[in-house]
């Protein structure tokens, strides 16, 4: 477990990182924690700065990193601190399992062409009034384990994997990138932090998957809270918002630029990336997903009628592996 760092990025949240530490120590996780603190709000960090202490008390290795900067900003300073082979980046809202991080370990070691492991993602949809009755969603399953590059990125419908595990020096590789070509830019609103978030999953992406495959195993990578400051809601944005800003276009001609010169990009590979980005929608799939529409009015009165009497249907936890069980239960008994 030492072998795997954990960066948790924070922000005014001190409630969700209460919990993911002290699930973490519940749960008896070894790995080295590196926290990314913008917190603005001082009554957030120092409540931080106490959580923080306490843990450190029980001889817990992790470093609290206080920076205003934006969240892809604290990702590449709290990077700086990693001494790990392998590390996880993992939002103050995201619990994840042990089992996930020890068999995460284990495959890099026995094959040396993987990039990154990912396991299945939950969604935790908070019950404000009952937690206990909140809504449980199994994600998605993503995977590229063929042997050709440019095939990895013609089958991945995915758009990027960051809170899989990752050699370290890829996410480095990845966060010095991203810094680089961005870090003079004006963040001013939720639209450039979107934009920038959106641009450095481009560059997770393409690196990651020139550098190897991405293997899926049946452990869980991530429960996500979703809550009503939850990062994603804010920055959920359409690609086609944003792909012709200038800034945004100055950002992919630049990454082209370096990429080319190092030799290590295929051009190919960052259109690819463009192409298959999943809120990049056009006319057809518009058309798709009005259709679908009109038929889940339909299904969804079949579906209320089953769900009154058949409970398993709605309570998707029932069909979770034991560790993403584990971890439901704890957050129920915590939030």
């Amino acid at each position: 477990m030492k072998e795997c760092s954990i960066i948790i990025p924070t922000f005014n949240r001190s409630k969700f990182l209460k919990i993911l530490l002290k699930y973490i120590s519940f749960s008896k996780i070894t790995c080295p924690i590196i926290v990314a603190d913008g917190s603005t709000d001082e009554n957030e960090l120092e409540e931080n700065k106490k959580i923080i202490f306490e843990l450190k008390k029980n001889n817990f290795e992790i470093n609290h990193i206080i920076d205003k900067s934006f969240f892809i900003r604290r990702l590449y300073l709290a990077s700086n601190f990693i001494k790990t082979k392998y590390c996880k980046i993992n939002t103050d809202d995201d619990l994840f399992g042990y089992e996930y991080i020890e068999s995460s370990i284990k495959e890099f070691s026995s094959d040396k062409n993987l990039s990154a492991i990912t396991g299945y993602n939950v969604s935790f949809h908070v019950n404000k009034k009952n937690p206990k009755k909140s809504k449980v969603v199994l994600g998605e399953k993503s995977r590229a384990i063929e042997d050709n590059t440019l095939n990895r990125f013609r089958n991945s419908k995915f758009n990027w994997q960051p809170w899989a595990v990752y050699k370290t020096e890829t996410i480095k590789n990845i966060l010095q990138i991203t810094d680089e070509i961005t870090h003079n830019s004006e963040i001013k609103n939720s639209f450039d932090e979107a934009k920038l978030i959106r641009f450095f999953s481009f560059i997770m992406k393409i690196k990651s998957l020139n550098e190897g495959k991405y293997k899926y195993i049946n452990k869980c990578m991530n429960v996500t809270l979703y809550h009503d400051n939850n990062w994603g809601k804010k920055h959920k944005i359409e690609t086609f918002d944003f792909i012709f800003d200038k800034e945004f276009t100055s950002w992919l001609i630049e990454l082209k630029k370096k990429f080319n010169y190092e030799q290590i990009i295929d051009s190919r590979l960052i259109k690819l990336t463009l192409l298959n980005d999943k809120h990049f929608y056009n006319n057809q799939d518009q058309y798709k997903n009005l259709l679908q529409k009109i038929s889940n009015v339909s299904m969804s009165k079949l579906l209320e009628k089953l769900n009154n009497k058949i409970y398993l249907i709605r309570d998707l936890e029932f069909f979770l592996p034991k560790d993403g069980k584990k971890i439901i239960k704890f957050i129920k008994d915590n939030l």
